[in-house]
């Protein structure tokens, strides 16, 4: 009765949490184009009159779980996860339909998803249909809406944001937002591909990160992680 713009015919009440987690309407959020580009790499299917939500992403085909203990694994030497580590805020860049964070919630890990609106249409909409908090926004020309030292970890898979440019202004972002003894999770080519740029961009990356006092705690599969030393020359 209040809302200033009604909703569509066919709206129906939200699915509730957890089950919003794997399922939501699919006339709530009719974005077809999504499932059909990116239904290959499990980030959402149409089931009957549903979206599904398997939990898989560009860099995490197998699944946000598998993918998440992986994470733990490569921050602990293989000992704990990520609430061993101390990861409590998450900040996802370029999160998609926002699995990623979906998963973390069991763990009593709370994240700020963003991605900008794009050719692949509106993802923040099924993360917000989920009940997932997100936003969209853009790393770009102003800081964004968050204090110094917010979060313990800055996540991106495959979130397009060309770091090395700039001389790395929004790796500066990014070390602003994370605490001491914060990580930076980066999945994309630039970590693990030998071909064409890459190998540049990577060297790009690691003169930034060492210029920030950041530590490169591990490499494997596609993933890299630094960690953001607490080191007052760095300041």
């Amino acid at each position: 009765l209040f809302c200033l713009v009604p909703p569509p015919d066919d709206y129906k009440i939200p699915v509730r949490w957890p089950t919003s987690r794997d399922y939501v309407w699919q006339s709530n959020v009719n974005h077809t184009h999504l499932a059909e580009v990116k239904g290959g790499q499990n980030w959402v299917h149409e089931k009957n009159q549903l979206w599904w939500f398997p939990g898989g992403g560009t860099h995490f085909k197998h699944g946000a779980p598998e993918y998440i203990q992986r994470l733990g694994n490569m921050m602990t030497n293989e000992t704990g996860d990520l609430r061993s580590a101390g990861v409590v805020q998450v900040l996802d860049v370029g999160c998609g339909v926002a699995s990623f964070s979906a998963y973390l919630l069991p763990l009593d890990i709370q994240t700020m998803s963003f991605a900008p609106k794009d050719g692949h249409e509106n993802q923040i909409q099924f993360a917000l249909e989920r009940g997932i908090g997100a936003m969209i926004s853009a790393l770009a020309t102003k800081q964004l809406p968050y204090p110094s030292s917010s979060f313990e970890m800055v996540h991106c898979s495959r979130c397009r944001v060309d770091w090395h440019e700039n001389d790395g202004i929004l790796l500066k972002e990014v070390n602003r937002l994370l605490w001491s003894n914060g990580y930076f999770v980066y999945s994309a080519p630039p970590a693990y591909r030998k071909d064409r740029d890459y190998p540049m961009i990577w060297e790009k990356l690691m003169n930034l990160t060492s210029g920030m006092c950041w530590k490169l705690i591990a490499r494997e599969v596609q993933t890299a992680i630094w960690i953001k030393l607490e080191n007052q020359s760095c300041s």
